[in-house]
């Protein structure tokens, strides 16, 4: 329970509300109805959008995509005690990178990461 002294008590706030979970095939389906391409023609521009925007991130570029947003990874840290310990976590860190980045199937996960503040 929120201290009736903090900033936010009592006041009500919107949140989005998640119904169902639409995937790559699903996705392509519904643009094969709306325009003259092939569904396989579109699963294989997805497919080389996320390489490519995968890619881009781990070179440490943001990613636009004009009317939808903006994706970069970005990493939270936590105070550290000591310099080495430090090093430590961000040596970890960044061979997790790159085991996720060697597994394409996980990089949905990655891009929501990636957008999380």
């Amino acid at each position: 329970m929120t201290s009736p002294k903090a900033k936010g008590y009592g006041k009500w706030y919107p949140r989005a509300v998640m119904t169902n979970t639409v995937d790559t095939d699903a996705l392509a389906t519904i643009m094969q109805r709306n325009c003259t391409v092939k569904k396989s023609d579109i699963l294989a521009v997805i497919s080389e959008l996320i390489e490519t925007m995968q890619d881009q991130l781990q070179d440490s570029k943001r990613v636009k995509l004009n009317g939808f947003g903006t994706f970069k990874i970005r990493r939270r840290l936590s105070l550290v005690v000591a310099y080495r310990r430090f090093l430590r976590a961000l040596a970890l860190r960044q061979a997790q990178a790159l085991r996720q980045a060697q597994r394409p199937w996980r990089m949905a996960q990655a891009l929501r990461q990636a957008q999380r503040p």
